[in-house]
């Protein structure tokens, strides 16, 4: 049977709980952003207030709804891509091979 030493390998990772903080706080703004950009792009009415709160115009075309949408999409690449990062070190660092083979 293949024996891959998963528990050491965890062991040698040694993530705390700054780095669990970090990695979910990430995760949650991306989960927002993504949630954001749904909501953005699928208005109930078909028309969105451009601008903040009740000020701004309204817009009902799909391209402007869109370009809306990619916005946010585009801040939650902001979060994604140093969670994507830090998750992308861990795995190099959980698969590099054990020093020493009891």
């Amino acid at each position: 049977m293949l024996n891959l030493h998963l528990r050491e390998r965890w062991q040698r990772l040694q993530i705390s709980s700054g780095d669990w903080g970090v990695m979910l706080l990430l995760s949650v703004m991306v989960g927002l952003c993504v949630w954001g950009a749904i909501w953005t792009a699928n208005p109930k009415s078909g028309c969105i207030r451009l601008g903040r709160g009740s000020s701004g115009p309204i817009s009902c075309d799909p391209d402007v709804i869109a370009g809306e949408a990619m916005q946010i999409v585009l801040l939650g690449l902001l979060f994604a891509a140093p969670l994507l990062y830090i998750l992308g070190r861990l795995l190099v660092e959980f698969v590099r091979p054990l020093n020493s083979r009891p």
